[in-house]
């Protein structure tokens, strides 16, 4: 929360080794003051044996979370970032936004 908006990343993060790396974020934006929400989705996955191809490490230790502070979850962080994006399924829109009034209106 900053003092005019509020800005949150919602992130799954799955890592199977030597399987698979998966990400999901779901961005959520809003002005204080604004009747809008807005709404971004990004898929980004990877298979382990296309890493090197994608120009990203093999190594599992350089894609471990679990311990990472500072640089090192930094450096993960930017990892994240060039795994390839995926297309979303039809049905969820990559970019969206929503009024608040339509909001509370499903909620009442």
């Amino acid at each position: 929360v900053m003092p005019k908006c509020l800005f949150v990343l919602c992130r799954l993060f799955v890592r199977v080794d030597y399987v698979t790396i998966r990400v999901r974020d779901v961005r959520v934006y809003h002005r204080f003051g604004s009747k809008e929400i807005f709404r971004d989705i990004t898929w980004r996955e990877c298979r382990w044996d296309n890493l090197v191809s994608c120009g990203l490490p093999d190594d599992v230790g350089r894609w471990r979370v679990e311990d990472a502070t500072g640089e090192a979850a930094a450096s993960i962080q930017a990892l994240l970032g060039r795994l390839p994006e995926q297309s979303l399924p039809t049905d969820i829109p990559s970019h969206s936004k929503i009024e608040l009034e339509e909001l509370i209106a499903r909620e009442g």
